[in-house]
């Protein structure tokens, strides 16, 4: 089986632990970031709504104010000026949940990557495919 490509080797029923600091305020989330996001809307939908469980596949950084990534960064405003003293950053992550609606029989929700090379791992070796790939 190929390395599938994921955020998570397994499934936390709790976040134990503050992420890491970040080494850029505009890096993209971490692995522990996207876990302790997912994890915190994932209770919030449980508690909150009627809906006990959900999926979603984007998770990204609200950019922190311009101001305080040039002064985490040491530079300038203004030409000639010297850097603004660093404030506390708090990165802080959106997800494109909006709306959540129970979907008809008929319809699936979208897969992840992680699923489709799943999917086609299992088709690959499925012996009457392979016969009718190879004739």
């Amino acid at each position: 089986m190929s390395t599938v490509p994921s955020t998570v080797t397994t499934v936390k029923s709790s976040v134990k632990e503050v992420p890491a600091a970040f080494k850029h305020p505009l890096d993209p989330l971490n692995p522990d970031e996207i876990t302790t996001v997912s994890f915190a809307i994932r209770q919030y939908v449980a508690k909150k709504t009627e809906v006990k469980a959900i999926k979603f596949i984007t998770l990204y950084l609200l950019p922190p104010p311009k101001k305080a990534v040039l002064a985490h960064l040491g530079i300038p405003t203004s030409p000639g000026a010297k850097p603004e003293a660093p404030v506390p950053i708090i990165r802080q992550a959106e997800s494109d949940v909006d709306t959540f609606d129970k979907l008809p029989e008929t319809q699936h929700a979208q897969i992840s990557p992680e699923e489709l090379i799943i999917a086609e791992e299992v088709v690959r070796k499925d012996p009457v495919v392979q016969k009718l790939a190879a004739d």
